[in-house]
This record gives structure tokens, C-alpha cells and sequence, in this order.
């Protein structure tokens, strides 16, 4: 979702350059052509200001999505050093750039270009650069959309402020959403386009605290005989809420309600095309698809060098419909391909240094469960036949993706790598133990329990062959959760290098008030259930790996790249029915 949105910020500001449609931005004029490409639905095809409000939106949501369940001590100070450097190397190297670029082509004032093309006219000193690249204190022309990012940097440094307050919130969301765009409209209406835009982003840590409640929405939407038709209005309905402030424009002549009474409904489009995106199955496979999800890979680094490769090719076309024609096939490959070379040579490093920056401030910890099944599985293969559990949060909610074997990578301005304890998580109205340790030493109890409930080998005991597969069998995985991986981890110790585990069950997670990975059995359900385990010995599923198994509740939602790609392709004609379950890269 992101790369769309970057791409059309690319057309956006290539757009511009052409006189008429830049002065339709100004104000409405019927007579030129122009009017045509803005105040239509046409107008998604640039509609650059609007793609920054899905990036807020979705800014907000992969933030807060891993402090969603509970913070723990230590978890803010390395999120503040990974978001400082992943925002700021970026975009230190892309305001150099800029220079570099401005020199070896510099902007004139030319009467007959555009006012947007002009208002880039100027040198790139040094002052200008050093300012540009600081963010906080405003941003000039030499590189504009980089006007955004000072609100990122700013929702970055108040996200445990939106966190903590989301957290206590119990407001559903048809509540709470209307309340932030109305204190959307009413920032923007008295000058306060700080605090407009934050509660832009708070739309997104509202859909994070509820992505349980869009997932039974979108559950019951596929579920009706109309489905076809409801997600056609909703992605209709989107779409045009998206361009609510040039519908204002169109229909309103004073100028200074079209940001109050805009701005809240492109935010209520965004939210609505969020929702369809992770919900609406043909919507999710056409964003799954390879080239909408390399664009989202890159898209970070396609916003940051985009501007001042199409303005410079600008200065060498007429300002004529012709001419835009020429910049955006000239300006648009060129962009592209600065961004995957600055992707390469400037982001992902990036990444990884942001990575280390957040590591280091770490003393020395036992390794959590995550961390264990993580190390037992090295390829993060999950076999075919296996489903994932519907309980978790997979990382697929970040938008990033890189190739199987780069590294972990984090997302784009606003979008944050949260940390593998993090990810193995689940809906907030679920309980859970305190901490990844106790969690694992009650799995490690309640397996003990099962041991024994299941007449299975332990320590010191011979294993029972089942007849089949020649290996031994698994007790059921019904009801285990993500965060209890430890049992199949202590499982797999246990039980040596095969197993035999039953399909995982699919069904919809129904809410508990404690934590109950495997129900504690009374000594008499225990006799019967051992007096049932031979006659089930022959009807267990074939084997598999214990690293696998234990990757299949505790590994899955750190999949990236080429790995989540294949396995979403793998199950992209299956009908999931999880309360919390995200497609990998839906919203890149």
C-alpha cells in the first residue's frame, strides 16, 4: 500500500510542473482542462497530499501495533535510538544528494514554468541543507515532501504518549475514530497543523488497538452473500472519501474551511482503505503481487530522491501537456532506479545499523521463546500442510519486505521494526503473562501435565513407535498459543528430532480471561485421555521437524521478504477467519 502511495507522490510532483494543473492547486477553474484531473476522481492518479495521509495513517498503526499488548522496562530507549537513526541516516544522505543534484543542475526562475517549479528555484547552501535535514524546525523547497517528515519525527517522539493513552481507552471504535477527526478539523481550523496531523496518526494507533474488531468486521463482510458488492462500496466509497478536500474546493468558496473540512475526510478514507486492504480477499492478492511489493520495499527511498531528479528534469521540458508527458517518461524510471540504488547503498544499511543501535544498550538477557524457536528453525520454512494459528499478530503487518537471508528490515518513515518478543503476540483482549519467561515456564508446566496425561516419552523413558511413520506421536496443539511456543520447543527436547503433530486447528479464537494455553485436567480426565492415546496412535498426521513446528507458532510472524512472499502465495485461495490475522506485505 505504501509503494502505491509513493509512486503517486512521484506523478504528483511531476504533475506540477505543468502550469494549469499546479494552479487548479490554488484555487478551482472551470474554464482550463486541468479542472478536469483535479476535481474528478481522476485526480487519484496524483493525488500526492492525500498519499501522505495514508502514510501517517499507516505510520500510526505499525508503530503502536507491537506496544499494543504491554510495555516492558526497557522497551522505549532502544525504540527511540533504532527510530532516530532509521529516520535520520536516510534522510541526511537524501538532503546531500539534493545538494549534489541542485549544483550540477541549477533552478532559475522561469516565467513561464509553473509557480511549484519556481518556488524550487534557489541555491543549495550549506545553512539551507543543514536546516532541511533537521527536521524539527521546518523544511524548505530544494526537497519538499520532506515537509512530512517532521511530523513523523515528532509522532515518533510522543508514540509512548499515544500508546498509553490508546491503552486505557475503551471507546469502540466508531467512537473513538469520528473523535479524532473531529480534533483533526478543529487543529487544522485554529492554525495548529501539529497538532492536526497527530491526530491524524492517532487514527492509526485507534485501528491498531482494534485490528481485532476490523478482523470480525471483515470476517462478517466475506461472510455475506454480497460480499462482492460491500467491498466494492467500501474501496468505492474510500476512494472518494480520500478526496474530500477537493470536493470542498469545488463546492466551497471559502478557502479557509477546505483544510478543516478535508483533511478529516481523506483521513476516514484512508482508515476505510486500510481496512480493505487487510480484509477484502481479491484486494489483498493484487497487493500481494511481486511488483506492488518491491515498490514497497523501496518506496521509503523512492520518496526521499524523487523530487529533485523530476524538477531537474522539469527544467529541461516546456511547461506544456507535451512536455509532462516527456517528464514523467523521462523523471519516473529515473526515480525508480535512484531508489533502488539508494535503497542498496543508503537504506538498508541503514537498517541494520538501527538494528545494532537499538541491540546496544541491551545488557545481557536469557533468551526469550521467540529467540528459541527462532534458533531452531534456521531456514523459517513453514511446511505446506500447515496452517498458522489465527491468534497471532504476524509481522505482516509491517509493510516492509526484504530478500530470505538479508537481515530483518524495518519500514518506512513511521514504520518501525518492533523487536521478535514483540511480534509474538496476540489480540489485546487476550491475557498473557507477564513476561516471555513466565510464559515459557508455564508452557514448560502445562507440557509436564500432558506428559503424563498422554502416557508420552519423557526423560528416561523408551518412545512408543506409532506403526505408521516409525516416529513418535505429538500431543494435540488445540488451544496452544504463539506466545506458549516454549511447549513445543520443550516438546521437540523432549521428544528427539521427529515428532508426529496433528494439523494445527484453524478455527476463530474465542476471548479467555486467563491464560490457558492448555486446559489443567483433573486426575480422572487424565486416566481417560490415557486410555484413549493408543487408539489414537494410527490416525496422527505425518511428521515434521520439531524446529518446524515450533517456527509454525513462534517464527511465522517474523517472516520478510521472498519467504512471506511464497507462503502468502501459498495460501492466498484459503478463507482465514482469525480475530487478529494480517496478510505479510498487504499494507507495503
Amino acid at each position: 500500500m505504501r509503494g502505491v502511495a509513493a509512486l503517486v507522490v512521484v506523478v504528483h510532483s511531476t504533475a506540477l510542473a505543468l502550469p494549469s494543473l499546479a494552479g487548479q492547486q490554488l484555487s478551482p477553474d472551470r474554464s482550463s482542462p486541468a479542472w478536469w484531473l483535479t476535481y474528478t476522481p481522476l485526480h487519484l492518479l496524483w493525488a500526492g497530499g492525500e498519499a501522505v495521509l495514508v502514510f501517517f495513517v499507516l505510520s500510526g498503526l505499525v508503530l503502536a501495533l507491537p506496544h499494543m499488548r504491554g510495555s516492558r522496562p526497557g522497551t522505549w530507549a532502544p525504540y527511540y535510538r533504532k527510530r532516530l537513526v532509521r529516520l535520520y541516516v536516510p534522510v541526511v544522505v537524501a538532503v546531500a544528494l539534493t545538494g549534489l543534484i541542485v549544483t550540477l543542475v541549477p533552478r532559475v526562475v522561469d516565467p513561464a514554468a509553473s509557480w511549484w517549479t519556481n518556488a524550487h528555484a534557489g541555491p543549495a547552501t550549506l545553512s539551507v541543507l543543514v536546516h532541511d535535514a533537521g527536521l524539527l524546525w521546518g523544511t524548505g523547497w530544494l526537497n519538499s515532501p520532506l515537509w512530512s517528515l517532521r511530523y513523523e519525527v515528532f509522532f515518533s517522539l510522543f508514540l509512548p504518549v499515544f500508546v498509553v493513552l490508546v491503552r486505557q481507552l475503551t471507546a469502540p471504535l466508531w467512537l473513538s475514530v469520528p473523535a479524532s477527526l473531529w480534533m483533526t478539523a478543529w487543529a487544522a481550523s485554529a492554525g495548529h497543523q501539529l497538532i492536526s496531523f497527530m491526530f491524524v496518526f492517532a487514527v492509526g494507533v485507534l485501528l491498531a488497538q482494534q485490528l481485532a474488531t476490523l478482523a470480525a468486521w471483515g470476517t462478517r463482510v466475506n461472510a455475506s452473500r454480497s460480499a462482492g458488492l460491500l467491498w466494492t462500496a467500501l474501496t468505492a466509497g474510500g476512494l472518494l472519501a480520500l478526496l474530500t478536500e477537493w470536493w470542498v474546493k469545488a463546492l466551497v468558496a471559502d478557502g479557509t474551511l477546505w483544510v478543516p473540512l478535508g483533511r478529516p475526510g481523506g483521513v476516514l478514507g484512508t482508515a476505510v482503505l486500510v481496512f480493505v486492504v487487510l480484509h477484502c480477499p481479491a484486494v489483498r492478492r493484487a497487493f500481494d503481487r511481486r511488483p506492488v511489493q518491491w515498490l514497497g520495499t523501496i518506496s521509503f527511498s523512492l520518496f526521499l530522491v524523487h523530487e529533485p531528479i523530476v524538477v531537474s528534469v522539469a527544467t529541461f521540458t516546456p511547461a506544456t501537456p507535451s512536455g509532462l508527458l516527456v517528464s514523467l517518461a523521462v523523471g519516473l524510471p529515473l526515480s525508480l532506479l535512484a531508489a533502488v540504488v539508494f535503497w542498496w547503498l543508503v537504506e538498508r544499511p541503514s537498517l541494520d545499523l538501527a538494528g545494532r543501535v537499538g541491540r546496544s544498550g541491551r545488557g545481557p538477557a536469557a533468551p526469550t521463546v521467540a529467540d528459541q524457536a527462532v534458533a531452531l528453525v534456521p531456514d523459517r520454512v513453514v511446511p505446506d500442510g500447515a496452517d498458522l494459528p489465527t491468534e497471532t499478530l504476524p509481522a505482516a503487518v509491517l509493510p516492509d519486505a526484504e530478500p530470505a537471508g538479508t537481515g530483518s528490515v524495518a519500514g518506512w518513515s513511521g514504520i518501525e521494526e518492533p523487536d521478535v518478543e514483540q511480534l509474538v503476540t496476540t489480540a489485546p483482549a487476550a491475557q498473557e503473562p507477564a513476561d516471555e519467561e513466565s510464559a515459557a515456564q508455564l508452557a514448560q508446566e502445562v507440557l509436564a501435565e500432558e506428559l503424563l496425561a498422554e502416557e508420552l516419552p519423557t526423560a528416561g523413558r523408551s518412545a512408543p513407535d506409532d506403526g505408521v511413520t516409525g516416529s513418535r506421536s505429538m500431543p494435540s496443539t488445540r488451544g496452544v498459543r504463539a506466545s506458549d511456543a516454549g511447549t513445543l520447543i520443550a516438546m521437540a527436547r523432549q521428544l528427539g528430532d521427529t515428532v508426529t503433530m496433528p494439523p494445527l486447528v484453524t478455527s476463530r479464537p474465542q476471548r479467555r480471561s486467563a491464560p490457558s494455553p492448555v486446559p489443567r485436567r483433573r486426575a480422572a480426565d487424565r486416566a481417560e485421555d490415557a486410555e484413549r492415546a493408543a487408539g489414537q496412535q494410527s490416525t496422527a498426521a505425518p511428521a515434521l521437524r520439531p524446529a518446524t513446528a515450533a517456527l509454525a507458532l513462534a517464527a511465522a510472524p517474523r517472516s520478510t521478504g521472498s519467504t512471506a512472499s511464497s507462503r502468502s502465495g501459498r495460501h492466498a485461495d484459503r478463507t482465514p477467519v482469525p480475530a487478529t490475522d494480517v496478510r505479510e506485505g498487504a499494507l507495503r
